[in-house]
């Protein structure tokens, strides 16, 4: 499933009882490992941050598998951008077990990666994680504060758009169809 085809899933969800409605619908496709796999891809892979956080709100129906999916991109992934929004998905996710992603990032040779693991590291009360932590402030504190004002002041300009979420009834009709092909 590509990026095009869950963007054609996409809709304004217009109030609360049209984005509750779809809830069971959402823990049902969160359970299915390809479509877990698809999402988790996409949302380390686009640039449009209402499409991320829709598929940020489907894979909060299995926590647990989507932040194995974003620690094995922050570990292994070649591209420093898909080891950032690994990590920045990590911390939308609330995700307290990926330490060693996080302990990765900030090692990383990347400073947009380092800055992204300093914002995960703050969920984590562990000793390793915070000597880590400091390690970073003390290398990279000029950084730090450019960095965290340009993802602050994304990340307000992102909270004054509608809502987006996925309909997962189209995106069923979607793994369905590809199914079909397949056989």
């Amino acid at each position: 499933m590509n990026q095009q085809q869950l963007k054609g899933c996409m809709k304004k969800a217009s109030n609360r009882t049209d984005q509750m409605a779809i809830k069971d619908q959402k823990q049902q496709v969160a359970m299915d490992s390809s479509v877990l796999d698809s999402l988790c891809k996409n949302a380390v892979e686009t640039k449009d941050y209402e499409f991320r956080e829709a598929l940020i709100e489907i894979l909060k129906n299995n926590v647990e598998e989507a932040c194995k999916r974003f620690s094995d991109y922050t570990i292994q992934s070649p591209d420093p951008i898909q080891r950032r929004w690994a990590l920045v998905n990590l911390s939308l996710m609330e995700c307290r077990t990926a330490k060693e992603a996080v302990l990765h990032g900030l090692r990383d040779p990347v400073r947009k990666v380092r800055i992204a693991a300093a914002l995960n590291a703050g969920l984590y009360d562990d000793q390793e994680v915070l000597t880590a932590l400091e390690h970073f402030f003390a290398t990279n504190r000029w950084a730090c504060v450019l960095g965290f004002t340009d993802l602050m002041v994304k990340e307000f300009l992102q909270n004054h758009r509608p809502k987006m979420t996925l309909d997962a009834t189209c995106l069923q009709d979607v793994l369905n169809s590809q199914s079909l092909r397949s056989i």
